[in-house]
């Protein structure tokens, strides 16, 4: 049974069993739920015991759906969104076993809209044990350079990485919200580039952290990993992760941190570079843009 939530808070209370169960596969319904407004809130309650199973959550760019999200809890989900959230929503993002059933239930409604396949997105753990005590040697490669967090001299070189970073993974943006989030992210030293004679060669950041509900840990999610073209190939990336991996693993001013990221499935050799670095795979999801047909 499907039924909407009024409030954030409220929404997040309710969701506090599914976010121990699986930090990692709340971790992006969580964040979104805190630091946007106007949002529509959804919980799928098991109508014998009253329990929470599955949660998504409505904002200005799409629709989140949680992994435990079935298929037949989907396709309710999809024709409730269809009827109380007054605008077409941009995209939608879930379980690749579930998602199809919500674009059903929701297109079933909207019958203008068309739905077009966007990503098919892996969600990576770190294993600690695994990360390389030596960032500048990964798999038996030397790999030239340091980390260093991202500073103003490098804003504008940064906002050039970010703009290609986005057209490439073909997500819509504009100048002023990409500014707004480099802006965000090097206010509280999230963003850093890996250094090679002093030129940027890559880019990498990391979300704001999510407290565990119990207080044990901080889950933190590598993002906008970027290397240019032209220095593709020789492992920066790789090392400019893991040396993130270790900045976010040795604070102390709070709990210990959990460390996850979202890895496009379709690129084989971004792939391969997190599972070198200690990332284990734990569960996959699938996205898709939503528009309307109408002149």
């Amino acid at each position: 049974m499907i039924q909407a939530i009024e409030t954030a808070a409220t929404f997040l209370d309710s969701i506090v069993p599914l976010t121990i169960a699986d930090p990692e596969g709340l971790q992006l319904i969580g964040i979104v739920a805190r630091v946007t407004t106007g949002n529509h809130h959804f919980v799928s309650v098991d109508a014998t015991t009253g329990d929470v199973r599955a949660c998504a959550i409505v904002t200005s760019r799409g629709l989140i759906m949680c992994p435990t999200m079935d298929a037949a809890d989907a396709h309710a989900l999809g024709l409730l969104v269809a009827s109380t959230v007054p605008d077409l929503i941009p995209e939608a993002r879930g379980p690749k076993a579930s998602l199809p059933a919500f674009l059903d239930g929701y297109t079933s409604k909207h019958v203008t809209a068309k739905v077009t396949p966007h990503h098919h997105l892996l969600l990576y753990v770190l294993n600690p044990a695994a990360l390389p005590t030596n960032v500048n040697v990964i798999g038996g490669r030397t790999i030239a350079g340091a980390a260093a967090l991202a500073t103003a001299e490098h804003k504008s070189l940064l906002l050039a990485f970010m703009t290609r970073f986005y057209d490439e993974v073909g997500e819509p943006s504009t100048p002023s919200a990409i500014e707004a989030s480099l802006d965000a992210q090097m206010a509280r030293h999230g963003m850093y580039v890996w250094l090679v004679d002093g030129d940027v060669v890559a880019c990498a950041g990391h979300s704001a952290p999510v407290p565990a509900p119990d207080g044990s840990f901080a889950l933190h999610r590598i993002m906008t990993v970027f290397t240019p073209e032209a220095h593709r190939g020789n492992g920066y990336a790789s090392a400019l992760t893991a040396s993130i991996c270790h900045a976010l693993l040795a604070l102390r001013d709070g709990p210990p941190s959990r460390l996850m990221l979202f890895a496009d499935a379709t690129v084989a050799a971004a792939n391969k570079a997190y599972q070198r670095i200690g990332f284990v795979q734990k569960s996959e999801m699938i996205t898709a843009r939503v528009e309307t047909t109408e002149a």
